[in-house]
């Protein structure tokens, strides 16, 4: 979980960045990277998963100081559980606890977590938070 959740997007990042800084239209760039509201709090049978996310969460706050004098800004998204296939799958794979715990959060459609992203992005949001409505 470490390796895909933050080495995965430590290492995108990192293959990017130099032509990022040097790309030549010196237009803003931005770079979106997709954190969880997990990320907040440690959540009983989540360590792998809330620690990965934790580490997302602070490699986009160090990140946006050390690129913003290079006009590359960051987008931090902040989703809720998200109505996916994987996740339909979670509950056989977890925790009864767990179960419990997530009972009572919701979940999101993934379409409506990718409009309100995308929404964020393009304002040049720095932390986009995506709330379930009741």
């Amino acid at each position: 979980m470490l390796d895909v959740n933050l080495l995965g997007a430590f290492n995108m990042i990192k293959a990017a960045l130099p032509a990022m800084k040097k790309r030549v239209d010196r237009r803003p760039a931005l770079i979106a990277l997709m954190s969880s509201q997990a990320s907040q709090v440690g959540i009983y049978g989540y360590t792998a998963y809330s620690a990965s996310k934790f580490g997302i969460r602070g490699l986009a706050e160090a990140l946006q100081q050390e690129v913003i004098g290079d006009d590359i800004h960051i987008s931090l998204i902040f989703p809720p559980d998200t109505d996916t296939p994987g996740f339909a799958e979670e509950p056989n794979k977890r925790l009864e606890l767990t179960t419990t715990i997530a009972a009572g959060g919701g979940s999101m459609k993934r379409e409506l977590v990718a409009k309100k992203a995308f929404n964020g992005i393009k304002s040049g949001t720095y932390k986009i938070w995506l709330v379930i409505s009741r």
